[in-house]
């Protein structure tokens, strides 16, 4: 989701990652299919292949730990606060993580675009001494959509051409 609010002369742009479920609803998913598992594994156990119940256990904890970090990821959230000085990154899961700032003069936009046209394009701020990806964890039309803003607000953007290679017609 990108949002844009204006207080003065500070433009604000949230961009935070689409989330399918929270984490409650995650946790309810896994147990369900670490129930599943684990009966199917005690039923095997019963029947005398005993070796199938660590390795449902591995399954289940290696799905769980995989979730969590699927889940955590949905919750980070980037922020750009521009301002006729300067723009500041602000990067977090529940607070604030990391923060970086830029002169407003010597930055600018790359914006790359994909090589398959179901990814999303890659940008990227950049000052010549440091640069900072923008909006990765966007899907394609939010990312899209943050472009057009870039570009609404008269941001400097460079757009750099790669070769697209074409999805299947039934994907498009």
């Amino acid at each position: 989701m990108v949002t844009l609010s204006r207080n003065h002369n500070l433009i604000e742009i949230s961009l935070i990652p689409n989330r399918s479920a929270t984490w409650r609803q995650t946790k309810w998913l896994v147990a369900f299919l670490g129930f599943v598992c684990l009966s199917i594994a005690l039923a095997w156990t019963f029947l005398g292949a005993y070796l199938v119940l660590p390795f449902a256990g591995l399954e289940v904890g290696l799905l769980w730990l995989l979730a969590h970090h699927v889940c955590s990821h949905t919750y980070s959230k980037q922020k750009l606060l521009i301002d006729e000085d300067s723009i500041e990154v602000q990067w977090g899961r529940n607070r604030l993580e990391r923060r970086w700032r830029f002169v407003r003069e010597a930055c600018l936009f790359r914006i790359n675009k994909a090589r398959h046209s179901l990814s999303p394009d890659s940008i990227f701020l950049d000052d010549g001494y440091q640069r900072i990806a923008i909006g990765e964890r966007l899907n394609k039309a939010d990312n899209q959509e943050l472009i057009a803003l870039l570009q609404r607000l008269d941001l400097p953007c460079r757009l750099g051409g790669q070769h697209k290679i074409r999805s299947l017609d039934v994907f498009d």
